[in-house]
């Protein structure tokens, strides 16, 4: 008897060992689980949707937002940066750069201006673009005189000086001419060409506002633009495609993913203690933020976007032109840094094969890369349907007329958003608003979650004017006021 309550002692004792033992594995394998997982062990590309070899190059989203030709007489006209005229500029741009004879200076703002007064071909971009980087991705080993070229926010070749390249780079306030000795005859063909042909006629804006506005816009303008029915990502309301869209995130570890659905039928997916979080809009957008690791080899610009092209097509796809009707390029970029890392944030815009789409209060895809690791992805793509009943030419409303019968709304706007401008300078008032405008353009508008219904899912043709840190809307038709939207930052 003695024996037998032994036995049963030591055995109690063996159980609760035993328990403790499983108490203290299961706190260990919670801790490895949602604290202290290494996040490098998430495979990200698991459940990819694209590969690199779905990918433009580039240099091909690397486009310029338009290209200015000037004829003289303050006469021009304004191309799409990604045509034709665009592979010359790099056709001619890698002569430069192969050649050992070239020779660069920085010349004063006077004779930039000077040059800048011959009939000459422009090539302008919305940001500076990294020129060394630039010149290696575009398949040249550039030589050491084309290496002091910084950066450039655009590229001009002058009748003025045909045998020249100048490149402008407004960011640091620094013009340079790169000198090749010859003429470059691709663009004298060019001018040549475009003089012989149809196109429209633009004038600077300073023409009609008496000012010196260099700001270009059409006398008339017939658009084939219409409104155009398009369909948005709807990934929340497929439960399917909603997993498999979260899991090229959180990979093979998805099932330790905590997922929230929210009254306004988002869904949340987060890792760990937010480490890393997506969430996915029930309008169609989603953003995925991860935590900054501070690892990994800093990267030049082009490298970063190559990265971040990447990922985008890991984790959604890279659109197809065919087969959604839309075009990504970058529209700007901005370098930053955090806590000594350096990365980019890039923004991507959308074009269609009639024009720019301008989202309103959003961007299409919106990056943020250090050192290899993507931190940021915000993506709000569309598949634009072809209009097949309403593909004819219309005269476009008169963007001149149009800015002189609204220029007191947009005065009014500017001032509510906090930019300088008198409203009782009535008399210089038409002029005052004209300085501020960079930019006149048609295009799509997209309007935002709020402003649309799901049965008015239309582009709406519109004129849109960008003015400092606002765009401005108008019916292209008709020049309808449809509202203003601050840069998204």
């Amino acid at each position: 008897m003695i024996i037998m309550m032994g036995n049963s002692k030591n055995w109690e004792k063996l159980k609760n060992v035993l328990l403790v033992v499983l108490f203290l594995s299961t706190v260990l394998l919670l801790y490895v689980f949602w604290g202290n997982f290494s996040l490098d062990k998430i495979n990200l590309t698991d459940f990819s949707d694209g590969t690199e070899e779905d990918l433009p190059p580039v240099t091909k989203v690397t486009t310029p937002t338009e290209v200015d030709i000037y004829f003289g007489n303050d006469l021009y006209t304004v191309l799409d940066g990604t045509g034709r005229i665009w592979e010359a500029g790099l056709e001619q741009l890698g002569s430069f750069c192969k050649s050992k004879d070239v020779k660069v200076e920085v010349i004063s703002p006077e004779k930039y201006h000077e040059v800048m007064r011959h009939a000459h071909i422009s090539y302008r971009f919305s940001y500076n673009v990294p020129a060394h980087d630039f010149f290696s991705y575009i398949g040249t080993s550039s030589n050491s005189a084309m290496d002091s070229i910084g950066s450039f926010r655009s590229i001009v070749w002058s009748e003025g000086s045909q045998e020249s390249l100048f490149f402008n780079d407004k960011e640091n306030g620094i013009h340079y001419r790169a000198y090749l000795g010859e003429d470059a005859l691709l663009f004298t063909e060019i001018m040549d060409r475009l003089e012989n042909s149809e196109y429209v006629s633009y004038y600077s804006l300073g023409t009609f506002a008496e000012n010196d506005v260099r700001t270009l816009v059409p006398l008339a303008l017939t658009s084939a633009l219409a409104k155009t029915s398009w369909e948005g990502e709807t990934l929340v309301g497929d439960k399917g495609k909603a997993k498999d869209y979260a899991q090229t995130f959180f990979g093979e570890n998805f099932d330790f993913v905590r997922k929230i659905t929210e009254r306004t039928g988002n869904r949340i997916y987060m890792y760990g203690y937010g480490q890393k979080v997506l969430t996915m809009n029930a309008a169609g957008s989603s953003e995925y933020k991860e935590e900054t690791l501070n690892s990994g080899e800093t990267q030049d610009y082009f490298s970063a976007l190559e990265t971040g092209m990447q990922f985008v097509a890991a984790h959604g796809g890279w659109p197809d032109y065919e087969e959604d009707g839309i075009f990504l390029y970058v529209k700007t970029m901005e370098k930053l840094e955090q806590d000594k890392s350096k990365g980019y944030r890039i923004v991507f815009g959308i074009k269609t094969k009639q024009g720019e789409v301008f989202y309103e209060g959003s961007e299409a895809v919106i990056l943020e890369i250090f050192n290899g690791q993507v931190t940021y992805y915000f993506r709000n793509l569309i598949q634009v349907r072809e209009n097949r009943t309403e593909n004819r030419e219309k005269e476009a409303y008169s963007a001149v007329n149009m800015l002189a019968e609204n220029y007191e709304i947009v005065a009014k706007t500017m001032s509510e958003n906090g930019m300088e401008i008198s409203l009782e300078d009535k008399e210089n008032l038409f002029n005052n608003v004209c300085s501020y405008i960079n930019r006149v353009i048609p295009g799509y508008l997209l309007e935002s979650d709020q402003s649309r219904s799901q049965q008015n899912k239309y582009l709406k043709p519109v004129w849109a004017v960008e003015a400092d840190t606002l765009t401005f809307y108008f019916d292209l038709y008709t020049a309808e006021f449809l509202g203003a939207d601050r840069t998204v930052e």
